[in-house]
This record gives C-alpha cells, structure tokens and sequence, in this order.
C-alpha cells in the first residue's frame, strides 16, 4: 500500500489556496488551487474524505467531482487500482515520511537540467542580422 500525502503547499503570493498531492516515492500527482467555494472540501476532492454533503449547489459539487474522479484514476494508473492510501497532513514538516518524500522529490528535479537552446556561431549572426536589419529591401525573411 502506497502512501500520497496531501498537504498545503500555498505560498504567500498566491491568491487561492494550493493543495499538493505526492507519492511516497516522490511522485507528484497533482498541484491543485481551490476558490473560496470549494476550498473547504478539499479533502474530499483528493480522496482523503468520502462524504460530501448533498444539499450543496453544482456549481461546487461538479468541479470537486471531476477534480476526484481524476486525482483517484491518476492513483489507481500509477500505484495499481486501490494499493494506495491518501493522507492528508496538517504540518507536513513534523512528518518523517513526509520529509523523506519531499526531500526525494527535491533531489531528482535538482538533478534535471533545464533544456537550453544553442545556436551555433553562424545560425546567431544570421538571427542578429535579421533582429537588425531594419527592413533592407533586399534582405532575405520569413513571414510566420
């Protein structure tokens, strides 16, 4: 049984609410804000709770319902149908488990190096010449 630890992960520029979900292997499943309406159901879209109360409007037991449907089909496709757990965890830096999980996740993206365009000496001179040359009649273009 795989562990997925749900916690806030809400930074004081945002203006909505963030809610994580990562696998004890470090697996990032989702990153999901919630509005004013639906944030306080939050466990129940990342499967941490199963009830949701029935005298609620559409318009916030449909976003929360598709938001769960999809969160439980990502942990069945990754983990197996139902060999996973959802916790939800209020201080995330006091759990062990948590922190190894954070501290995986932080490791391999540190490891990922960033894609960086390179252009060879010549391709760099013809795409400044072309940022340059200020409309000669006869300099070559493309239009896109």
């Amino acid at each position: 049984m795989k562990t997925i630890f749900i916690f806030n992960d809400s930074r004081p520029t945002d203006l909505e609410p963030r809610f994580t979900a990562l696998g004890e292997d470090a697996r990032l499943f989702a990153q999901v804000e919630f509005d004013e309406r639906t944030r306080h159901f939050s466990h129940y879209a990342f499967g941490c709770t199963h009830e949701l109360s029935a005298d609620l409007a559409e318009g916030i037991t449909k976003p929360l319902n598709t938001a769960r449907a999809r969160l439980l089909a990502a942990y069945d496709r990754i983990y197996g149908n139902g060999n996973w757990v959802p916790v939800w965890i209020e201080s995330p830096s006091q759990n062990e488990a948590w922190r190894r999980a954070i501290d995986l996740f932080r490791t391999r993206a540190a490891a990922i190096e960033p894609t960086v365009p390179s252009f060879s000496n010549v391709a760099f001179a013809r795409i400044l010449d072309a940022v340059l040359s200020r409309g000669r009649a006869d300099a070559p273009c493309t239009v896109h």
